[in-house]
């Protein structure tokens, strides 16, 4: 059995890092252009260039702007692509690039996104978020993903995740400031 394609981030800004894979070179790397206020405009996942040299390979963009993603030239609507099937409440979310294609849920459970295909019978991937501690060091955030899976998906999976991601820490921190808002007797409207 082939084991897993397991990768750490080295900045514990996700959006913003290279992805170390498990025997030590850095094949794929994200950047993110910000604009007025510190705004995510896009983020674009990169293959590094060879040891030939050369310039790096744009796999995908997430285009926070125009809410979407693109992977190897084909872009699509975030609403296109992703769903939320269940009930209302539900932390789960259906992500398939086309109607034939195969589909990703994406669950956020126990600080950790878990890929499975849609009917839970394949484990596809996890993603776990970096984690600071004041006491012992801080964990680096990691991926794993299944060893079979193709080149165009490993891409669409990454920017997947860091979307995911990038929006549970904007959420959070929103939801931080609402709360030091009220603490702080600063009126909300």
């Amino acid at each position: 059995m082939a084991s897993k394609q397991s990768f750490i981030f080295v900045s514990k800004d996700i959006l913003n890092s290279g992805l170390r894979h498990i025997s030590g070179n850095i094949p794929l790397y994200t950047q993110t252009e910000t604009g007025w206020f510190n705004r995510k405009q896009t983020t674009v996942l990169y293959r590094a260039a060879g040891d030939q040299g050369g310039d790096p390979t744009v796999l995908g963009i997430i285009d926070w702007k125009k809410e979407e993603i693109e992977v190897y030239g084909q872009r699509r609507k975030i609403s296109d692509i992703c769903f939320k099937p269940g009930m209302l409440l539900s932390k789960t979310r259906e992500w398939t690039w086309e109607p034939q294609a195969k589909t990703f849920l994406v669950e956020w459970e126990n600080d950790t996104w878990v890929m499975t295909t849609k009917s839970k019978a394949f484990h596809e991937g996890t993603f776990n978020p970096y984690a600071s501690h004041w006491f012992g060091k801080d964990e680096a955030a990691t991926l794993e993903l299944s060893p079979n899976t193709d080149p165009f998906h490993v891409a669409f999976m990454i920017l997947i995740l860091c979307y995911m991601e990038g929006n549970r820490l904007a959420n959070r921190k929103t939801a931080g400031n609402v709360a030091l808002m009220s603490v702080s007797g600063i009126p909300m409207q």
